[in-house]
């Protein structure tokens, strides 16, 4: 009985028919938190004090007659439970019960009772099986004295039953000491096998928060994902002039992935304007409140904007190459000069490279007069894959052409005649019309990739040798067959036919041309 250890419980155990309660401070004459440090929470009065108790309620963790309650105290940095088994401390809920679970499986038992009187808050004290015998026998002494003394009879019954109940007790006290006793070499043995190494803490470069490293990439998306960072000369989106005279500019969408180009119109007086839908919408909002100043990310990268505007005057005499190169037609070289004169009237660019992306990808931002949905700010962005030898225009799905196109096809023959050497670009039947006219008077001289005098030969060939016959045999005509199909099919023509002599075929080699 001696031999057994005395250890205290934290007071966040309890037993489960203990309630939580408030106690009010002699000094202050506050009601403070048991839970919670004494310093933080004050309440002035005992309703509120029971109000917070309750929100403790939703994080008690119940295993068989006690109730861990989670401690705010200073014995860890964040709030944890207190295993009653050993002496550690667990933060997450599900990893406490799981830790429960394995000193249970271990052999582990509750076997510790908690007294609690009103009013004291210290902790509680672990007895053993010799406390608990002694604590009976006091009961029992106590019962006696009250008992009434009556006939002899009663006297005998009661002494009868107390014998059963001390005869219980000291068999319920010797198997708890023998459970005890098994588990003492198992205990043993798990402090002699070497722990596994535990996993490494990080603290977060932002929050300076103690984590996982296998958590921390998770931790920088939910809680640092969408933090907005201010643009400065560091941080900014790239951005290009396209048009000084118009004020039109050319921003990166977003910070994140490759850098896809849009327009954007800085003005001097009245509201900027941003093709995204998100910006415009903000500056709709801005303008109704009367936030005439306002900006969007897209436009306050434009103050750090070093990129001049790669303009190139686009000639007649490239335009008329790539007709003979058979790149497109003739309509459409006067629909690029009729384009071309309209710019010239405007004093704006017809075409204007974009050196923001991807080097496999060129962008050419092309003037559109007419506003749409896809030219908001009077100027379409078309892009040429040439790792897919793709275009791409707003203004049309897929592999339809454009005007846009065809005058980003002449800007980049002008500027980058490299990209037109290796394989013609992607367009319609139309576009490339004239480059199929020779390929369509070979396949008429030549069918089927075959000449006139071979194809008349194996026509005559058929017409006297396959036709069939007009009279057709009877045996031919009748609907049976013969089950299963033969395996090998054997010609039936033993001579050439085209040979002036009975020449067999058995004769000819397989790879000789007649």
């Amino acid at each position: 009985m001696d031999t057994v250890d005395h250890k205290q419980v934290h007071f966040s155990v309890r037993s489960v028919t203990d309630t939580l309660e408030a106690y009010q401070c002699l000094k202050c004459t506050k009601f403070h938190c048991p839970l919670c440090p004494r310093d933080n929470i004050k309440f002035e009065d005992s309703l509120q004090a029971t109000g917070h108790l309750q929100s403790h309620l939703s994080w008690v963790v119940v295993h068989e007659s006690f109730k861990i309650y989670k401690c705010h105290h200073s014995c860890h940095k964040t709030a944890h439970y207190h295993c009653f088994y050993c002496d550690k401390t667990i933060i997450c809920r599900t990893d406490f019960k799981k830790h429960l679970l394995k000193h249970v499986s271990a052999g582990g038992q509750a076997t510790r009772n908690i007294d609690k009187t009103k009013g004291d808050d210290s902790p509680t004290v672990v007895h053993g099986a010799s406390d608990q015998l002694s604590a009976i026998a006091s009961k029992q002494r106590d019962q006696q004295s009250n008992v009434v003394h009556g006939a002899t009879d009663q006297l005998s019954a009661i002494a009868s039953k107390q014998r059963d109940q001390q005869s219980n007790v000291v068999h319920g006290a010797t198997d708890q000491l023998s459970a005890i006793a098994n588990i003492l070499p198992v205990v043993q043995e798990q402090e002699l096998r070497p722990s596994k190494s535990s996993p490494k803490k990080v603290f977060c470069p932002k929050c300076n928060v103690s984590i996982y490293l296998k958590n921390l990439q998770r931790h920088i998306k939910r809680k640092h994902g969408t933090e907005n960072v201010d643009i400065c000369a560091d941080y900014h989106l790239a951005s290009q002039c396209v048009d000084a005279s118009n004020g039109i500019f050319a921003v990166a969408q977003n910070f994140r992935g490759p850098p896809v180009p849009i327009h954007v119109k800085q003005k001097l007086r009245g509201p900027s304007e941003c093709e995204v839908d998100d910006c415009s919408l903000f500056y709709d909002v801005a303008a109704r409140s009367g936030h005439q100043a306002f900006r969007c990310f897209h436009l306050r990268s434009l103050d750090y904007c070093s990129t001049p505007s790669n303009t190139c005057h686009l000639e007649e005499d490239t335009l008329t190459e790539l007709v003979k190169q058979r790149w497109f037609t003739e309509n459409k070289k006067e629909m690029c000069l009729a384009r071309l004169k309209e710019a010239t009237k405007q004093s704006a660019p017809l075409a204007v490279g974009v050196q923001i992306g991807p080097p496999r990808k060129h962008y050419v931002s092309v003037l559109e007069n007419k506003p749409s949905y896809y030219s908001r700010l009077g100027r379409v962005m078309v892009m040429y894959d040439a790792q897919k030898n793709s275009w791409h225009c707003p203004c049309v799905k897929g592999r339809i052409s454009c005007p846009h196109k065809y005058i980003a096809k002449w800007f980049l023959f002008q500027t980058n005649r490299l990209l037109f050497k290796s394989v013609k670009s992607t367009g319609t039947e139309e576009d490339n019309l004239d480059g199929h006219q020779e390929g369509e008077k070979e396949s008429l001289e030549k069918p089927f990739g075959l000449g006139k005098e071979l194809l008349q030969r194996i026509l005559k060939y058929i017409l006297d040798k396959k036709r069939y016959p007009t009279n057709f045999p009877e045996n031919h005509c009748r609907a049976e067959f013969n089950f299963p199909p033969p395996k090998h099919v054997v010609p039936s023509e033993k001579f050439c036919s085209e040979c002036g002599y009975n020449l067999p075929l058995s004769q000819v080699k397989s790879n000789l041309f007649i």
